[in-house]
């Protein structure tokens, strides 16, 4: 896990997001094994996380511009 989360956290966020929907469209196909469907639920957490992060950086440099135009 901690090799896939190495290579999580070098990823932009549309490559994030990209293998993301991925990961839910191998899931919902009901095609996968019960091991491979835990370990693509397990990226899809970590992926999930690092989008969010990326946001949340993306939100608070939009808040810092704006605030020093005020």
């Amino acid at each position: 896990m901690a090799k896939n989360n190495l290579q999580i956290e070098t990823l932009d966020f549309e490559s994030a997001l990209s293998n993301l929907e991925n990961i839910v469209e191998k899931l919902g196909s009901g095609k996968v094994n019960l091991e491979e469907m835990v370990d693509l639920y397990e990226q899809g957490v970590a992926l999930k996380g690092h989008c969010s992060k990326k946001l949340e950086d993306a939100k608070m440099k939009v808040d810092n511009v704006l605030a020093e135009k005020s």
